[in-house]
């Protein structure tokens, strides 16, 4: 594959996509700014912490998941690769659950953690009070899309991140400046855009050879 190929088919469509997911970072946060002050705001950026665990272990599953298909691939094993990213989402599944459990076990002490329990907590507990409920979505997500990059559906995964921050931010208008429903709005529009790319996710990379349904 010559140097132009590669450009093309796998560097840019990664940075397009990356760009996209500082896109609904920075929409949340003008959204937010705007209807919601500084206090919300603070709550909003006091909260990103767990957006980052949820984007962090989605990414572990998914890279870890992606090495495995390589090393098969390399060794002419296409089915073993099949297997490995199968195993990949079947663990993102079950480390989405887990974490939904432990969030929503240990809810209170978090939000104390986070916010040091001063003016911030309140709307931090409305804003992750319904955005953790998600965390399966952002988990599945994220490995789906490296393992969907890995098998040659760079600009697929592209796609899916560039969808899913447009849907957001445009979710995030809705809620929060249509229904006033403020940080609580922020949260669910967050929360929606991943349910509803990952639910799309296994149409958009049918043609793939080791994600196809």
């Amino acid at each position: 594959m010559n140097k132009r190929k590669i450009l093309t088919s796998a560097f840019l469509p990664g940075i397009i996509g990356l760009m996209g997911t500082s896109l609904y970072v920075l929409g949340d946060t003008l959204i937010v700014g705007q209807a919601l002050g500084r206090e919300g705001l603070a709550s909003l950026n006091l909260s990103i912490p767990m957006i980052n665990v949820m984007h962090g272990l989605g990414l572990l599953l998914g890279f870890g998941g992606a090495t495995a298909m390589s090393r098969a691939l390399g060794r002419g094993e296409p089915e073993r690769a099949k297997q490995w990213a199968e195993k990949t989402l079947s663990w993102a599944v079950v480390v989405g659950v887990g974490l939904l459990l432990l969030l929503q076990l240990f809810f209170t002490p978090l939000l104390t953690l986070l916010t040091g329990g001063g003016e911030a907590l309140a709307g931090a507990r409305e804003y992750l009070g319904i955005l953790l409920w998600f965390s399966l979505f952002y988990v599945l997500f994220q490995s789906f899309v490296v393992l969907l990059r890995n098998d040659g559906g760079a600009k697929l995964a592209m796609i899916a991140l560039l969808l899913c921050s447009g849907l957001n931010v445009t979710l995030d208008a809705l809620f929060v400046f249509g229904f006033k429903w403020g940080l609580f709005g922020a949260g669910l529009a967050t929360g929606l855009a991943r349910l509803q790319v990952s639910w799309w996710l296994p149409c958009i990379c049918e043609g793939q050879s080791y994600l196809r349904r």
